[in-house]
Formats: C-alpha cells, structure tokens, sequence
C-alpha cells in the first residue's frame, strides 16, 4: 500500500510538473527520520527481470539463459540462475548464507531487494530517471552508458566444473570436477568464482542476479565501478557532471574545540568540576569531525568545477545545490557548517539544536564562545561569575549551594561549617574529617589523651571524646585479675573479676578452672581435688575426704564423720542413714546386730544406748 502511495504521487509530480515534492519523494533520504531510503520496507512488489532493469542495450552473452518468473516463483524463489536444474538451483543456494538466499518471505528476499536498489541504481542505467543532468551533459551521459554497457556490464552465469580442480578467482581455493561455479564471460569461460565468492571487490557484497562490471579486471557492482570513474553525489545519489573524477581536496581553517577542566573540593567533601569548552583554529581537511572534543569542528564546503559543478565536502562528492543542512535542508556550499554525528548542520540549526542555554543570561553559547560547565549547567565565559560579589570565576576555585555558585570567601563566609575541634570554619579546599554528625580539620582530628593525629586510623568514641586504640586500651579496657593484662578475646568471671581463661586456674595445683567444677576458700579457687585434700572433712569408713561438691550428704556424729553410703552397720552392713545406731567402740551397729551380740554375752543388764543417725 505504502509503495502503491508512492508511485501515484511520483506520477502526479511528473505530470503537473511539482519538482519540489517529486525530489523529496525520490530523495535518497528519509525526510522525516533521516534513514536511508534502503533501510525503509519499500521494496519491489513486482517481479524484477534484472535484464530489463539494465537495459536490452547491454549486449549479454548471447548463449546466457536468464529464468523467468514463472520458473522462480514455482522453485519458491524471488530469483534463481537461469538454464539450471532444480537440484543444481539448490546446490547453488547451499553454498550462499541462508540470510542472503532469495527465498519468498524470507529476509533473504528482502536482501535482494536492497541490493537491487543499491548495486543498480535506475539513475545510473538510463537518462530517464536522471534529475539532476544539464542538457549539455546528456551526450556525455549516453556515451558514458554506451560504453560501460558494452565493455564493462554483464550478466555472470552458473557453470558446472567438468574438468579437473580450478582456482576460484577470488580466494584462489579449489573448485573441484563435478562442483559449480559462476563464470563471467568478459573475463573468459575458464575462469570461474565459487557462488560466495562473486562478489564487489569494493563492497563485498555478493553481486545481485549475478550482474556484474569489470575494471581493471577487477569485479564490481554497477555503483562501485561508476564510482570509479565519476564523483556521485551523496544526497540524490546521481553521478557529476564531469568526464573524470578529480581528486580535489581543499585546505581550510578548522575551529578545533578544546576542552579544560578544573578541580576542586566543596564543603561536603565531593570533588567539584568545571569544563571549560573552547576553539582554536588549525590547518585540517575540510569536513573533518574532531569527535574526540566533543564539540564537532566547524568547516567550509567548497565549490569544484570541473566540467559541471560539484562540492567536496565530508570526504564525499556533492551536486553543489545538494550539499545541506541536515535539519533545515538549506544549502551549505561556501558556507561554514558543523558535523555533528556524522551529519552537517548549519550554524543557526547546530546552534538552535544542539548549543547549550547560558544559566546566567539564559542566551544560546554560540559555537564561536567558550561554554564552561559544572555538572549539568553551563555559562559563557563572561557570565561565569560569583552569585554575591560578581566576581569572575573563571580559572578560580568556587563553591556551589543551592544551584548557585561562589567565590571561595563568598562561600566560606554565608555557609561553610565549622570545626568541632578548633571552631574554626572550613575554608574552600581545606580537607574535612567527619564522624557521624562531627566534623573537624585533619590537624584537629587527634586522640584527646595524646594529642596524636588520627587521620585514616582507626579510632574510638566514648563520649564525645575520641581516643586512638592505644589510649583507650589503656584506659577503659578491661584487665585481668591476676596478670593485669587487657583481655582482648575471651575470659572468665569470677565474683563480678575479670580474668583470662588462661589464668583462672587452681590456688593449689595451677590446673585452669574455665569450664570445670571448683570451689573456694578464703577467696581462693581450688579444683576439687586439692580443696579435698587440704579443707574436706574425712570419712571415718573410707578415710577418704567428704567435699560436698555437687550436693553431697554426709553423717556426724560427735567428731566423727561418714559418707552418705558409708554410714553402714559394722555387722551386716546395713544402711543406718535414718535409723537408730548403737557405738560398739569404734564400730557403729545397728539395734538387731547389737541385740545378738548381748545374747551372746548373756549380759542384757548393760543394753547400750540407742543413738539415731542424723544426715548433714
């Protein structure tokens, strides 16, 4: 539909003669985004007979065999080789790259639709679709198609190799018996190419339709082999007007920009820079882009006559009319222009465009001023002042609050901070040392017991005060009890005493306590063997001491003493905790044992007296 569009209003151009809107329908341009004509879908949606498009002038090999229409669509092919087999019609086609294989709704079909455009453009091959020949020239243009039709333009064709291996032309690799090749008759039948290889020596594109030019027996596309002889025009896309190219390059004064920056401080400590953005001029070939500035260069497009009249400019050719300004379309020949991203702007346009508003008069920076920036705004370098006392700042260390900018004493004086050590305030550049909510100068950030700068050291608060670490160990840590060292890891706490594990350790025997059973005397840890042997009470069964460690129970008895389990009947060995005992010298027996044994003796007169066990 769009193309459909396109071809009624070209021909309503053509018939009521509306030059201005047939050139911007024809234009090699999008007028809108800028694109290229060839990067838009607007392809062929008729079938294309390469033979017709280059016109019956051309004298093709008269044994060449070209496909029709019929047979490409019916293989499923916008295009095919002509006098082929269906099979060899996909031998061919293997050997391409999928994306550049003409298949119907593919991208390849697409492909060949753009070098179509590009590699045969229709104002290259006939008069007709020319705008921008004089009528002088039209004989020079039918002669320099005359003779390009018949000594350079040709039709290649497949050819299956029947005889033992031959080079392929271009990268000299085999092309073995039985295999195919493209043969291109003005360069004799036993030369042959393999089908990737058929290629433009300037573009390396593979030669649509396998169309084809030879010069200096080297292959080309029909724009590149133009190219070769004449200077085309970079906007409408036509060649010049002139019998020969001309190698044509003009020296011009370049405004070179050069860019500077200064470095500074602020108050809160970040690194404030302004770029200062200027031009100088230099010798430099016109239309040459300084990209590394940032800032493109300003160069003069010249015209060059030389049998019809053209401009050099951006290392390109240009109809002198055609050389424009990229947003307005005006002319820029004999004037001054910017390249910005490869494209030209005329002054007004760059500067209306791309040129950045002042922040203190609000006006354009013109390309010809010096634009200095801090951050995202910019000044001219007139305007670059103090916002208080007006002074320039150019060159000067500056200050920055609230979208404004100051002098260093300006600044300093409504709103630099002041130190928590000294009270002094923080002069402009001064390095600042702040801890949370406290800042001070670098002098005065020091330990308060030593005095000693702490700069990038560690440190501690305690208390609005700031101690180095030797000083606060010294001070606040905790030590041990017994070797009055700092305990730094690690320790023991014994009655509200800190100690080292290491030196919590038995009165006695010096075995370490941490994390065993142990009790004290007079103040005193002892492990539970030594308090037995030297404080425990000792049991009268077992001689063995009674520690009470762990809850342990124990019987006395005047001063005698037993273990819970020892406190047995000497007899029968009964348990007497909790029962009545009767002493028999130094043995303890229970009330039946004793009873026996005055049976015994036939003396009940003198039944000895019933003690009672009592647990402690």
């Amino acid at each position: 539909m769009r193309l459909s569009c396109i071809r009624i209003l070209e021909l309503y151009c053509k018939v009521f003669n509306q030059i201005e809107l047939y050139d911007l329908i024809i234009r090699k341009s999008c007028s809108t985004c800028k694109c290229p004509r060839e990067s838009h879908d607007v392809f062929h949606e008729e079938w294309v007979n390469v033979k017709d498009r280059i016109g019956c002038k051309v004298h093709l090999n008269s044994d060449l065999k070209l496909s029709t229409r019929e047979q490409s669509i019916s293989q499923g092919y916008s295009w095919i080789p002509g006098g082929l087999t269906p099979n060899y019609v996909q031998k061919y086609f293997s050997t391409l790259p999928a994306s550049k294989v003409p298949k119907l709704g593919t991208p390849g079909e697409r492909y060949r639709d753009r070098q179509l455009l590009l590699q045969l453009p229709k104002q290259d091959l006939a008069l007709a679709y020319c705008k921008h020949v004089d009528s002088v020239h039209h004989a020079s243009y039918e002669d320099f198609v005359t003779a390009r039709n018949e000594i350079a333009l040709d039709i290649g064709y497949i050819k299956v190799n029947p005889s033992n291996a031959v080079k392929c032309q271009r990268c000299k690799g085999a092309i073995g018996g039985g295999d195919i090749g493209v043969v291109a008759p003005k360069f004799g039948d036993d030369v042959m190419w393999h089908p990737a290889c058929f290629s433009c020596d300037s573009c390396s594109e593979l030669l649509v339709d396998l169309t084809y030019c030879v010069h200096d027996e080297e292959l080309y596309c029909e724009r590149h082999y133009a190219e070769q002889l004449k200077p085309r025009c970079a906007a409408c896309d036509e060649m010049a007007d002139v019998e020969v190219q001309m190698q044509i390059t003009t020296e011009r004064k370049v405004r070179k920009v050069k860019k500077s920056t200064k470095r500074r401080e602020s108050q809160d400590g970040t690194v404030e820079t302004v770029t200062i953005t200027e031009s100088s001029e230099s010798n430099n070939q016109a239309g040459t882009n300084e990209k590394e500035n940032q800032r493109p260069a300003i160069t003069q497009a010249d015209d060059v006559n030389v049998g019809g009249e053209y401009t050099k400019a951006m290392n390109k050719d240009w109809h002198s009319s055609h050389f424009c300004c990229w947003q307005c379309d005006e002319s820029l020949t004999g004037h001054r222009y910017v390249l910005r991203d490869d494209h030209p702007y005329c002054i007004s346009c760059y500067e209306s465009v791309f040129a950045n508003q002042c922040e203190e008069c609000n006006k354009i920076i013109g390309i010809d001023s010096k634009d200095l920036s801090y951050k995202d705004k910019h000044w001219h370098e007139a305007c670059f002042l103090c916002s208080k006392c007006r002074v320039s700042l150019v060159d000067k260390q500056f200050g920055a609050k609230a979208d404004k900018i100051y002098c260093g004493n300006c600044y300093d004086t409504q709103f630099a901070s002041r130190c928590d050590g000294c009270g002094e305030i923080f002069r402009a550049g001064t390095k600042k040392m702040e801890y949370k909510t406290r800042q001070w100068h670098e002098k005065c950030f020091c330990c308060c017991v030593c005095s000693t700068p702490i700069g990038t050291k560690s440190f501690i608060p305690r208390e609005q005060e700031i101690y180095c670490a030797g000083c606060y160990e010294d001070k606040f840590a905790t030590r041990c009890t017994k070797c009055n060292k700092i305990i730094t890891t690690g320790g023991v706490t014994y009655k509200n005493e800190p100690w080292h594990r290491e030196c919590f350790t038995c009165t006695h025997c010096n075995t370490s306590l941490a994390g065993q059973r142990f009790t004290s005397r007079d103040e005193k840890p002892y492990c539970a063997e030594c308090f037995g042997e030297l404080f425990a009470k000792r049991c009268t069964s077992c001689s063995k001491p009674i520690t009470g460690i762990g809850g342990t129970r124990f019987i006395s008895f005047e001063d005698r003493h037993w273990h819970n389990d020892c406190f047995v009947c000497a007899t029968c060995k009964s348990s007497l905790v909790g029962r009545g005992f009767i002493t028999d010298g130094d043995d303890i027996i229970c009330p039946e044992c004793a009873k026996q044994k005055l049976i015994s003796r036939n003396d009940q007169s003198s039944y000895p007296r019933l003690h009672r066990s009592k647990m402690n």
